[in-house]
């Protein structure tokens, strides 16, 4: 199959870290998945970005979401986020160096609970980054909603074979489980040309 359609929405690589969290924010289904989770009050309202310096103790930096149902302010929820990018040849040179930001994160959620939040979450996005355009003609499934979304037949398949490089192959099509989605691709190369 051929597909000459452009992208309609830039990869995540690429949008700046508060987009992607305003993205998921507003999203039906991954705002549900990240956001309201088991257990949290229902009509919990949310904002993005709150800023720390004005809350007791001159805290510095910000709140990437925080939630809190009007009526319990008590059950106040902070969320943090990092997103993680680096190349497809830093994977397939075993250098994703980019993985220590992970600490960033984790500082930053260490200082919202600190503060004396009911729950605190911090969420890292890992992105690697390539071409996923490189590989539409070599998925196996098509998904009109995806291909009206994303430009690509299979976002799972095109993003597993773009990862293994030009020579790859589907070894799994699109797997759906709850709200995961994966495919599994081979690089194409034998043992022996790796």
């Amino acid at each position: 199959m051929h597909m000459s359609s452009a992208f309609t929405q830039p990869s995540i690589a690429d949008i700046a870290e508060d987009k992607l969290v305003e993205r998921l924010f507003a999203d039906p289904l991954w705002g549900t998945e990240f956001f309201e989770l088991a257990g949290m009050p229902r009509g919990m309202l949310g904002k993005q970005m709150v800023p720390l310096d004005s809350a007791p103790g001159k805290f510095k930096g910000d709140i990437d979401v925080l939630r809190c149902a009007p009526d319990h302010p008590d059950q106040a929820v902070g969320y943090q986020f990092k997103r993680i990018k680096f190349g497809m040849d830093q994977i397939r040179n075993g250098t994703p160096t980019k993985l220590r930001e992970y600490s960033k994160v984790a500082k930053q959620a260490n200082l919202v609970a600190r503060m004396g939040f009911w729950q605190v979450y911090a969420y890292v996005v890992v992105v690697a980054d390539a071409d996923v355009k490189t590989a539409i003609d070599r998925t196996e499934t098509r998904s009109e909603r995806v291909l009206a979304l994303a430009g690509v037949p299979s976002v799972a398949e095109a993003a597993a074979l773009a990862a293994a490089g030009p020579a790859s192959r589907l070894i799994s099509p699109r797997l759906v489980v709850g709200a995961a989605t994966c495919a599994l691709a081979a690089s194409g190369q034998t043992p022996r040309d790796a």
